[in-house]
C-alpha cells in the first residue's frame, strides 16, 4: 500500500500532459522506444532491484555471507530474506515504477539540454527554468555543453518521431559527461520512486 503513491509522483512533477506523453503514451504507441529506454536505464544502474536482491546487504554496507563466521543455516536465511522482494513482487513493482519515471526523466533532461545549448531559440524564462533544473542535479552550463556534444556525435543519441531524444551512452567517449548525466538522471529517478527499506 505504501508504494501506491509511486503511480502519482511522476504526474506531480511533470503534470498530466508531461507524464502522459513521456511516461505512459510510449507504452501504447512506441514499444521500440520503451525497450531502448529500459536498456539505457539499466546502463545507468536504474531499476536493477529484481536482479540484485541485495538491498539488505547494501543498506548495512556488509556482505557477511562471504565471511567464514556465518554458518550454512545463517547464509541460507539471509538468502531467503533477500528474495522476499522477488517472491512478493516488491522488487518488480519498484523496478517498473523506475522504468516509468525514467521515460519522463530522460525527456526532461534532453529538453533542458537542448534549451541550454540553443538559447537563442527559446525564451529567457525557458532558458532560466532549464538551467535551474540542470543546476539542481549539479550540471552547470559547461557540463551541459559537453553532454549535449555527446548527444550530437555519430550514434550518440536516438531521436524518435515525437522529437524525444534518448542518449546512447555506449558510444560516448567523454567519461565526465557520462558520469554527470548518470548521476543527474539517477538522482531524479530516486527522488521520484522511493526504494523500500529492509522490511520490503
Amino acid at each position: 500500500v505504501s508504494s501506491l503513491p509511486d503511480l502519482a509522483r511522476v504526474t506531480f512533477r511533470y503534470g498530466m500532459a508531461g507524464a502522459f506523453n513521456d511516461a505512459w503514451k510510449p507504452l501504447l504507441t512506441d514499444l521500440p522506444r520503451v525497450k531502448a529506454i529500459r536498456a539505457e536505464a539499466n546502463r545507468f544502474g536504474i531499476a536493477l532491484d529484481p536482479l540484485l536482491h541485495s538491498r539488505a546487504a547494501m543498506i548495512n554496507d556488509t556482505f557477511d555471507n562471504q565471511a567464514t563466521r556465518q554458518n550454512m543455516l545463517e547464509r541460507g536465511m539471509e538468502f531467503l530474506a533477500n528474495k522476499t522482494g522477488f517472491v512478493a513482487l516488491f522488487d518488480r513493482w519498484t523496478a517498473e515504477m523506475k522504468y516509468l519515471a525514467t521515460n519522463a526523466v530522460f525527456g526532461e533532461f534532453s529538453h533542458a539540454l537542448r534549451v541550454v545549448n540553443n538559447k537563442g531559440e527559446f525564451s529567457l524564462a525557458e532558458v532560466a527554468k532549464a538551467e535551474q533544473m540542470l543546476a539542481d542535479t549539479s550540471i552547470g552550463n559547461e557540463m551541459a555543453s559537453r553532454i549535449w556534444a555527446q548527444y550530437g556525435k555519430a550514434g550518440g543519441s536516438s531521436e524518435f518521431k515525437d522529437g524525444f531524444k534518448l542518449p546512447n551512452t555506449e558510444v560516448w567517449d567523454d567519461f565526465d559527461a557520462l558520469m554527470a548525466l548518470k548521476a543527474g538522471v539517477g538522482r531524479v529517478v530516486d527522488d521520484l520512486i522511493i526504494t523500500p527499506g529492509l522490511d520490503r
